[in-house]
């Protein structure tokens, strides 16, 4: 029985997760779901070589005889269960969904092994095939990638087939190769496919087993690996921006793209972080930049969220037109399941830049939600569009709505933090607004400017002193 999932689950659960389990089943009017978790974890208290199936199987269904096959499928309809307790906080639950938040539950137990059974059966069910494989499905990437970082947080050496699995996969959002990149340095034994046509290849490998220390690509991938490093210093970015500027015409394109992924992400970091317009005018020249030397596609596909966040960039540094240009010029590099969707996305924003507030508003209503990230933009800009236009009630409603969803998936990450403050701050300008309680203004700028993670500070901050 020890060796059961069931008895994994359940035995792993502290005393507040499965109340939070019960209430969530009786929730569902899943009463004989609680019935049968109560039974399980009374008779899992005991040693597990006390536990007999068959006086379990008497005590969850009193009137019938032992059916092993019956007691099987109980434990794994409870186990389907668990799936949807973990996921049930995401505002899409479709399958994929369900699985990545199963695994990502799984990843904050010590469950290893079980984590690595629900790991291999999600590969053997999506992974095969062109599915795997760039189509813009983000969550099988997430899946790979946050195994790949799990096993490394765990001291757990990554297997040459994860690796080549999530080497398939052409995105940047996680810079898969720099992560490969960092195993590779840590772990120079590794034997990896060094065939695949991707940027850790048979160059990345010549460079690396290289005993050549002043190779100087050798050297700029160094760089890179600090540069994607939160902790990141000033000086090691400008000498990596330095050294990528001499040497970009002499690297493999594919080591470039990613080395100017990594360039725009240092910036984006320093921009979230500070607000400085200096960064905001840097991170726009990068992309144009990138644009020029075409390093902005790469296997002539654009990554939808590249694609979107460009789009605000330029639109944040007052590039109206450009932002309109790009939006329309690069629309066709989208994959095809996310094209019209992040088109509509990035023409409401310059609607909205435009001044075209209705307009904008309507633009928004028919967006699709294909990603977190999407349903928080939306909020974002409606947010704004019906505080500039007054509609107070409207967008009280709107608020509370939003809140709750976020209030449900609690486990996020930064972002989502950082947004919950944003909705609860805006709560606190609508009654500021509404009392005509400019005595407060002040204190209510301190609070802002103060406050740790807060999602659209600059706006917030804009409209406190319009006041």
């Amino acid at each position: 029985m020890r060796k059961t999932n069931i008895y994994q689950l359940i035995t792993n659960l502290n005393e507040e997760e499965s109340k939070t389990f019960i209430a969530w089943l009786k929730n569902r009017k899943e009463n004989k779901s609680v019935q049968i978790f109560k039974i399980l974890q009374q008779e899992f208290s005991k040693k597990p070589e006390a536990i007999e199936k068959e006086k379990l199987f008497q005590k969850i269904y009193p009137k019938e005889v032992y059916n092993n096959g019956k007691l099987r499928y109980t434990f794994f309809s409870l186990i389907k269960k668990f799936k949807l307790f973990a996921a049930f906080q995401n505002l899409e639950q479709n399958e994929l969904e369900i699985e990545k938040n199963w695994i990502d539950w799984l990843s904050h137990r010590n469950l290893f092994d079980l984590r690595e059974k629900y790991f291999k059966k999600y590969k053997n069910d999506y992974g095969d095939g062109e599915y795997i494989k760039w189509s813009g499905k983000i969550t099988h990437y997430e899946i790979i990638m946050r195994d790949i970082e799990f096993r490394l947080v765990n001291g757990n050496i990554p297997s040459k087939e994860k690796v080549d699995l999530a080497s398939k996969i052409v995105e940047d959002h996680l810079l898969s190769e720099i992560m490969r990149w960092k195993i590779f340095l840590k772990n120079i034994s590794i034997t990896y496919n060094i065939n695949t046509p991707f940027s850790l290849g048979k160059e990345a490998k010549k460079l690396i087993d290289s005993t050549d220390k002043n190779n100087e690509v050798l050297n700029l991938i160094k760089l890179c690996i600090q540069v994607v490093d939160t902790h990141c210093s000033e000086e090691i970015f400008h000498e990596f921006s330095d050294t990528l500027e001499q040497l970009h015409s002499k690297v493999d394109n594919e080591l470039c793209y990613s080395f100017y992924v990594a360039k725009t992400n240092y910036i984006i970091r320093k921009y979230n972080k500070t607000s400085n317009k200096e960064y905001l005018v840097q991170l726009f020249e990068n992309i144009k930049e990138r644009e020029t030397k075409k390093y902005n596609i790469r296997f002539n596909i654009l990554p939808y969220w590249s694609y979107r966040n460009t789009v605000s960039i330029a639109l944040e540094a007052g590039e109206i037109k450009w932002a309109e240009n790009y939006n329309n010029k690069f629309k066709s590099f989208v994959p095809i399941e996310f094209r019209e969707n992040s088109h509509q996305l990035n023409l409401a924003k310059i609607t909205y830049f435009k001044g075209n507030l209705e307009q904008s508003l309507e633009i928004f209503r028919d967006i699709k939600i294909d990603h977190d990230h999407t349903y928080l933009a939306i909020k974002k800009f409606m947010v704004q569009i019906y505080f500039e236009l007054n509609e107070l009630i409207v967008l009280k409603s709107l608020i509370q709505n939003t809140l709750r969803n976020l209030y449900r998936k609690k486990n996020q990450t930064y972002h989502w933090t950082a947004w919950i403050h944003f909705f609860q701050l805006m709560n606190k300008l609508i009654k500021i607004v509404q009392k005509d309680d400019l005595e407060k203004k002040n204190q209510f700028l301190e609070e802002i400017e103060n406050k740790e993670k807060v999602a659209n500070r600059k706006w917030l901050l804009e409209k406190v002193n319009a006041l």
